[in-house]
């Protein structure tokens, strides 16, 4: 009888896996005609990404084959994930948080490394009652206390690149690569001293330990320098790392990868003991009248004490999800603002008449910023169209995070075709922000009638190439509607860290504009076809090389004074 049974499950098991292994299209929706059975669409895309170390140009090829970028791709046959690249309708999903939830794959990939950290709940009330901490913090009044703080780090940066101009000297191994050095190291070096003073009060100081290092050892064979790092920060970096975005199974895979790294167990300690000591003695500061509010760690604390003492109870909030919020917000604010600045550091090198233009711009309205420190009201004026065009276009063309996943609560209608319950939806962010009229989706202008102009771009215009100009009006004047792109995302789950990022990047860029010109590389160390990237939580350089000069060494003395 026991093997009467053994056999009976053993058919039951094998029908199962047959029923499940036939590809299961939802109708209506455009699917590819090589779909597979068992493996679906996987067997194109794992060769793909084992030549180029790439997914995402993958559906971005596949896209141009269905009309505005509208498919069903499989990752196995029974793995179905809609994939859409019309903006109005990745905004619209966006919008919608209580249709279209936040995917678990995401929330399982984040959920090893912060499991009580925004970017691994989902839309649940420990969700809500976290955002009720940490998202009033980025208001404008609290940016402006810290702005100084992230102008006089962005400043370090620059000593530190002149320092190493300085070393490098008048000549190099090879003529054709004098004066320049590769910087995505010292942009993480920035990022992660602005993200941990101002988030902690404590910052790695990574930037000012450089400088003296290069000053003290100068350079280190053709164009290279040696690197000092700070202990927390080779932490928060291995902790973003670890994030194992790329997992079929991130619990089980994130599990042996701290098993077999005792460097990460030690980073893990070192990053939790630390941020627990700070937590701890600010809500003894707080309780004793003793902050400032002089970063973003003692604003939640003054909020959870305003709470406490207006309820007379505990705010519900632990030590453990205090710590997570930081831990994912040093996490987002590193990796993602360095990587769109090594980006802006590509199309300023490549455009040279934009950092003209950009240039004397920022030297008529503000004329005097190098004998004062930027403030708030320097890096957000509104009298820099093109500066606010140069920003816009930096963070539509970078596509630093290109892709988000959400999931059906209930069966729904998207695009005219019904999507079961459950149904993932691959939002490919990064193309929304070149989408045309020619590549959108038709029915939507048949039943819209004229659909918002900042959805679409007209086809006449090159979407792929950088041109700042797009975002002007012909008066001259900036606007934010002039087309699509959503860097941030939108709706309850968007980045509520995006007006900090902004912040950065802005200082970034007018410090940079205002100090030097990225002069034209040579061959041996450009990337003319945007090739050295890697993709993972997001899209990075792994390679940025620059070679900065004063302006006063590009003006003529006898027409223009730098």
């Amino acid at each position: 009888m026991l093997w009467i049974a053994i056999y009976i499950l053993a058919i039951s098991f094998a029908c199962f896996i047959i029923y499940k292994s036939k590809p299961r299209h939802i109708p209506g929706v455009p699917h590819m005609e090589t779909t597979e059975w068992f493996f679906g669409d996987l067997r194109p895309i794992i060769k793909n990404y084992v030549r180029t170390r790439k997914f995402h140009d993958y559906y971005e090829l596949i896209a141009a084959n269905f009309p505005g970028g509208f498919y069903q791709f499989h990752w196995l046959a029974w793995n179905t994930a809609v994939v859409i690249c019309d903006p109005m309708i990745i905004e619209d999903i966006m919008k919608k948080d209580s249709i279209f939830r936040r995917s678990d794959d995401l929330l399982k990939a984040f959920g090893p490394i912060t499991p009580w950290g925004s970017l691994a709940l989902p839309t649940n009330a420990v969700w809500k009652n976290h955002r009720r901490f940490f998202g009033p913090i980025m208001n404008q009044n609290n940016l402006k206390l810290l702005t100084p703080n992230i102008v006089q780090t962005t400043e370090n940066l620059f000593n530190l690149w002149e320092s190493k101009r300085e070393a490098l000297g008048d000549a190099v191994q090879r003529i054709s690569e004098e004066g320049c050095f590769e910087v995505m190291q010292d942009l993480s070096f920035l990022t992660g001293d602005i993200i941990s003073d101002i988030a902690f009060g404590f910052g790695y100081h990574q930037l000012e330990a450089n400088i003296a290092v290069v000053e003290r050892k100068g350079k280190m064979g053709r164009n290279r320098f040696p690197i000092e790092t700070n202990a927390l920060g080779r932490a928060s970096r291995m902790y973003f790392e670890a994030i194992p975005v790329e997992s079929t199974f991130p619990s089980v895979s994130h599990f042996f990868y701290r098993l077999r790294s005792a460097k990460f167990r030690q980073a893990e300690r070192l990053m939790e003991d630390s941020l627990n000591k700070k937590i701890i003695e600010g809500r003894r500061k707080v309780r004793l009248g003793e902050t400032k509010e002089s970063c973003l760690l003692e604003m939640v604390l003054e909020k959870e004490w305003d709470i406490e003492r207006e309820n007379g109870k505990s705010a519900n909030l632990r030590i453990e999800e205090i710590r997570d919020e930081m831990s994912t917000l040093l996490l987002a604010g590193d990796d993602t603002t360095s990587s769109t600045m090594g980006w802006a550091l590509r199309f300023l090198t490549r455009n040279p008449d934009v950092q003209r233009r950009l240039h004397a711009e920022i030297k008529h309205v503000l004329p005097d910023v190098r004998e004062h420190t930027l403030t708030y009201e320097d890096i957000h004026s509104t009298s820099l169209p093109y500066f606010d065009a140069v920003i816009q276009e930096i963070l539509r063309v970078s596509q630093t995070v290109m892709t988000t996943l959400r999931t059906s609560t209930v069966e729904t209608v998207v695009n005219g075709c019904v999507m079961p319950k459950g149904t993932t939806f691959l939002l490919m962010m990064g193309m929304a922000g070149c989408a045309t009229k020619s590549s959108t989706l038709p029915r939507l202008e048949a039943e819209k009638g004229t659909v918002p102009r900042r959805f679409r771009w007209e086809d006449k215009v090159d979407v792929d190439e950088f041109r700042p100009e797009r975002w002007l009006k012909a008066d001259g004047s900036f606007d934010i509607n002039a087309g699509p792109s959503i860097p941030f995302g939108t709706g309850l789950r968007a980045c509520y860290g995006s007006r900090l990022a902004q912040l950065e990047l802005r200082s970034f860029i007018m410090t940079l504009s205002r100090r030097y010109f990225l002069d034209i590389l040579p061959a041996s160390l450009a990337d003319p076809n945007g090739e050295k990237f890697a993709e993972a939580v997001t899209r990075r350089p792994t390679e940025m090389w620059i070679r900065p000069r004063p302006w006063a060494e590009l003006v003529d003395p006898t027409t223009e004074e730098s």
